[in-house]
């Protein structure tokens, strides 16, 4: 009896303070919920945690544009049968015209197994590029990028009045498809820093952007974005 009438008087103490108890459990659950939130939304918009040295990332052959002494550079990973690359070709082209002062651009070749054309249309721009026509072969082999194969990228050298058969040993050359191999060696590799915009911390997929300051990665993103997201990533940098 004395263990029953202790639990009808815990009841009764609960009864009459129901208000207290379930303001209680409010207060306590929004504690809860606002420090996962205030966690999630400084996760979100954080900076990346620490920066990674880009040695290596950044090949002698590799083609650039832009201020050579910027502290900032941007390197682009991109393959050229890569839907997302071609629809990410304006966003590049608005920032090389807005930025080629400021930063310097790199490219970099990540032709990925996916896709059959990617490697052979790498060799044709990196041949057209020592011709100096690599941005005017790549905006033509974006347009028709659904058309990709060898005889294209021939159509492409001849209305870019390249010098054929020198085009032509180049992209053959076991040099230039060096550089491409070499090229996804170095993104495979790398681990990137903590992104202030993706999860992981590698290089998976293209078109990839990866900013550096001072020989260090300090932030990146994958994916097309548009001028105006990528002005105001870059910024944050800069």
């Amino acid at each position: 009896m004395a263990i029953n009438t202790h639990d009808e008087s815990i009841m009764d103490l609960l009864k009459k303070n129901t208000s207290l108890v379930i303001t209680t459990i409010l207060v306590i659950s929004l504690v809860i919920i606002s420090f996962f939130g205030i966690r999630w939304y400084l996760d979100r918009n954080a900076s990346p945690a620490g920066s990674v040295d880009s040695s290596g990332l950044i090949r002698d052959y590799n083609v650039t544009i832009g201020n050579k002494d910027a502290e900032v550079k941007l390197l682009y990973v991109f393959d050229l049968q890569c839907p997302a690359c071609k629809q990410n070709q304006e966003t590049m082209t608005a920032l090389k015209d807005q930025l080629k002062d400021q930063i310097l651009f790199v490219y970099k070749n990540y032709p990925l197994p996916i896709h059959s054309q990617a490697k052979n249309a790498a060799y044709a721009t990196m041949a057209a590029n020592e011709q100096g026509k690599y941005f005017e072969f790549i905006d033509q082999t974006y347009t028709l990028q659904e058309q990709l194969k060898s005889s294209l990228y021939e159509d492409i050298a001849k209305s870019l009045d390249l010098d054929l058969d020198k085009w032509n040993s180049r992209r053959n050359s076991t040099e230039l498809r060096d550089y491409i191999e070499t090229d996804i060696k170095d993104l495979k590799d790398i681990t990137l820093p903590n992104s202030s915009y993706n999860e992981g911390n590698k290089v998976s997929s293209t078109p990839t952007t990866i900013l550096i300051k001072n020989d260090k990665v300090v932030d990146w993103w994958s994916g097309a974005v548009t001028t105006e997201t990528a002005l105001e990533r870059i910024n944050k940098v800069l």
